[in-house]
């Protein structure tokens, strides 16, 4: 089964800095384009792992502390679908 992934970017305002959080929505890219739970995901830089998390019952993974100005490798996996990677870049402000 196929997978579609969908990124947004959260702007969190910490001690001064400004760092932002990734939101990683992943649905089933076959019909019903319905949310897939419990798909790994993973957030890496230069093939260097960053952060990593689970996909909760909406298909949805927040991860936070990301710096602007960089390209970031969003990748997907769970059983039973494609994996699928996505490389984006959080704009610099």
């Amino acid at each position: 089964m196929a997978t579609q992934i969908t990124v947004e970017f959260f702007l969190n305002k910490s001690q001064g800095v400004d760092y932002y959080d990734i939101k990683t929505v992943v649905k089933d890219a076959d019909g019903a384009n319905d949310p897939i739970s419990g798909a790994e995901v993973v957030i890496s830089k230069m093939a260097q792992q960053l952060r990593s998390g689970i996909t909760d019952s909406d298909g949805i993974c927040i991860l936070s502390s990301f710096v602007a100005g960089r390209d970031y490798t969003i990748s997907v996996e769970k059983v039973g679908y494609e994996s699928q990677t996505k490389t984006t870049d959080i704009p610099p402000n």
